[in-house]
Parts: C-alpha cells; sequence; structure tokens
C-alpha cells in the first residue's frame, strides 16, 4: 500500500506569500515553520526547494538553513548543466540526481561524464529499488 505524507508544511503557513522576499524575513518565517515542524512525530521529512537556487526564490537560505540536518540531497534538474552549476554555485554535490536531465539516453551520459554522481530515472519503476536502498543506506 502506498501512502501519501502524513503532514504537509508551506511557506504560506510562514506567512509568506512568495518565497521571493529579502532573505532576512525568509530566514525569520522558515525558522518559525521549523519550529513548528520539529514538533511533528516524524521519521522522516522531505523538502522541496523549488526553482533554481540562483533565482530569488531563497533556496540557498533554505539549503543553509537545513544542511545540519539533511541525510540526503535528490537534485531534480531540468538538463545536465543545471547539476553542473548547482555543484559549482554552492559547492555541493547532490546523493542523486533525477528530473528531466536524466530522462533521455543523451542526458544521462552527460551526467555521468559531466559530474560522476549516481542518477535515476524515478519514472521508471525498475529504479525504486535502487532508490529504496539508497534511502535506506542514507537514513539509517
Amino acid at each position: 500500500m502506498t501512502r501519501g505524507p502524513d503532514y504537509i508544511f508551506d511557506f504560506v503557513d510562514a506567512g509568506l506569500p512568495s518565497t521571493v522576499c529579502p532573505e532576512a524575513l525568509y530566514r525569520s518565517a522558515m525558522t518559525n515553520l521549523l519550529s513548528r515542524i520539529s514538533e511533528i512525530p516524524a521519521d522522516v521529512m522531505v523538502v522541496e526547494a523549488g526553482a533554481s537556487p540562483l533565482e530569488p526564490y531563497n533556496g540557498e537560505a533554505a539549503t543553509r538553513l537545513l544542511e545540519d540536518t539533511l541525510r540526503m540531497m535528490v537534485l531534480c534538474a531540468s538538463d545536465p548543466y543545471a547539476v553542473v552549476g548547482m555543484i559549482q554555485a554552492f559547492d555541493r554535490r547532490p546523493d542523486l540526481v533525477a528530473g528531466v536531465a536524466y530522462n533521455t539516453q543523451a542526458g544521462i551520459s552527460l551526467i555521468d561524464r559531466l559530474t560522476g554522481l549516481p542518477a535515476l530515472r524515478l519514472i521508471d519503476p525498475d529504479s525504486y529499488a535502487e532508490l529504496d536502498r539508497m534511502l535506506t543506506q542514507k537514513l539509517t
């Protein structure tokens, strides 16, 4: 049986109509939201920081706020060069690459050649066993 999340939180729950705002306001709102989240009895939290971290959505601030608690970073990228850009911009290597960038053989080859990072085609159910293995390894 497949289950969805038990709890869902959004930046709107922190009082922000958008994450395009001054970083100090964003950090304050997210700190309050993370405090609320910490009261939830959960073993795993999945966080989505949408859009490019280099756009004004405070993606870098979100990453830094969660850095001490991250166990696995999955980068869902639109193209192989976005993967390289993420690595260069933040000096951080994701644990797994997924997304449209990995949906073609050309994308797979280029990501491997440029980064050597593990990647999975998550729209393919055959990848679920490997994803489960990676998650288990990171969470134990």
